[in-house]
């Protein structure tokens, strides 16, 4: 998809997970604003983190919406 780090068919019965790759983040803060339940800023450098190493199925849209709007490709979705 575009390009990014997001694979083009995810298998919803499996795990998917996501990273943030903090020499890629650049403090944007889309995926915090698009999914805050997936990423938060840490404390002292406002790079972006995840949240939980495994998305849950409700959260999968969000997380590939997260990913997608980040314009750095900081954000591997991997499932």
């Amino acid at each position: 998809m575009n390009g990014k780090n997001i694979p083009g068919s995810i298998e919803v019965d499996k795990p998917v997970k996501v990273y943030v790759d903090h020499t890629l983040c650049k403090t944007i803060g889309a995926c915090v604003q698009i999914a805050p339940e997936l990423f938060k800023f840490t404390p002292g450098t406002k790079k972006a983190v995840a949240v939980m190493e495994t998305v849950p199925p409700a959260l999968l849209g969000q997380c590939k919406a997260a990913a997608e709007a980040c314009p750095y490709n900081a954000i591997t979705i991997i499932g």
